[in-house]
């Protein structure tokens, strides 16, 4: 608990650096210790670390997923049906279920539907797929500002993000949504984090928030998330109200009916 514990220290330190360029993190006894290990120790206790949560969650989902609907994934067999009829259907496709618009998931659906005849386990394995892409974007965001910084640090967020507590999520398909919005949530950042920002990448975060925003009710928060961010890198004023702009707007599309 101590260690992990110096490491958040460690990442709230550099966060707290400067606003905007390369971050220079702030020396620590650990971090010392570290530069005075073995470097094949360092780089073999980091492949561990990294390797070990993504080994145990496939293995997890590859020895305990079925290829059974289960729950609310029912609701996704009427989203199928209709897209046999009219392959794009909007109707069906951009209905609510329960208070989450799962538009792009639904999306995702019809394709797994038309193409692996809707296999479960093909869906999990996709989820799996958009967890390890939003732990290597989010970490990416951050290592590409602190360079300095060893790979070992990051190994507490791969631990977090795979830690087989999910298990549900892991193996329940129609959570694909939530993992739909973390992968949303990873390139906005990714992209809104840039060095410099022009108005081309930050169109492409605004498609980021969206597709978060109708893949379930949580992906609204990438809206407040983005803003926050902007605000720490003291981007240009002209961003931020454009951000607030697209965010109200998701919000007002999200909630319309």
């Amino acid at each position: 608990v101590d260690e992990v514990g110096g490491v958040t220290d460690s990442v709230f330190d550099v966060l707290a650096g400067p606003s905007a360029g390369r971050i220079q993190p702030v020396d620590s006894d650990r971090r010392r210790m570290v530069d005075r290990m073995n470097p094949r120790l360092v780089n073999l206790l980091t492949a561990l670390g990294f390797g070990l949560p993504v080994i145990g969650y496939l293995y997890l989902l590859g020895r305990y997923s079925v290829n059974i609907l289960v729950g609310d994934q029912w609701s996704d067999v009427p989203v199928i049906q209709q897209s046999y009829a009219h392959f794009f259907d909007w109707g069906s496709l951009w209905a609510a279920h329960n208070e989450n618009r799962i538009f792009f998931p639904n999306i995702i659906v019809v394709l797994l539907a038309h193409t692996v005849h809707y296999n479960i386990q093909v869906e999990e394995y996709l989820s799996a797929a958009m967890l390890a892409a939003a732990t290597a974007l989010l970490i990416w965001a951050h290592k590409r500002r602190a360079p300095s910084i060893p790979w070992i640090y990051y190994c507490p967020i791969a631990i977090l993000t795979f830690s087989i507590v999910q298990w549900q999520n892991t193996l329940w398909g129609f959570q694909m949504a939530w993992y739909l919005v973390m992968l949303s949530l990873a390139f906005a950042i990714v992209l809104l984090d840039r060095a410099t920002l022009n108005w081309i990448t930050f169109v492409a975060a605004v498609v980021a928030g969206v597709v978060g925003s109708f893949s379930s009710l949580q992906g609204l928060l990438i809206w407040p998330a983005g803003l926050i961010l902007i605000y720490h890198r003291r981007r240009a004023w002209r961003f931020a109200i454009a951000w607030v702009f697209a965010g109200t707007a998701a919000v007002v599309v999200y909630f319309y009916h």
